[in-house]
């Protein structure tokens, strides 16, 4: 509703093209997490603002972006 995930989506792609290539365009990172919703919004549960952040948390969301890229090989 309020755009964050869209912007936090477009930012990921971003950071891959500039480190990958124009190729990162075919990871098909957001149809993964659609695919996957229940999982990312437990994986992004990571606390309520950035002062209170859940660190030990992040591993689960972080492995989220190399599962897409292994089902976009496939």
């Amino acid at each position: 509703m309020d755009g964050n995930g869209r912007a936090a989506r477009l930012l990921e792609k971003w950071f891959l093209v500039s480190k990958l290539g124009l190729s990162a365009w075919s990871i098909n990172s957001e149809k993964y997490y659609l695919d996957n919703r229940p999982d990312n919004y437990q994986n992004i549960a990571l606390g309520y603002n950035y002062y209170s952040l859940y660190w030990n948390r992040c591993l689960p969301f972080l492995v989220m972006l190399p599962k897409a890229l292994k089902e976009s090989i496939i």
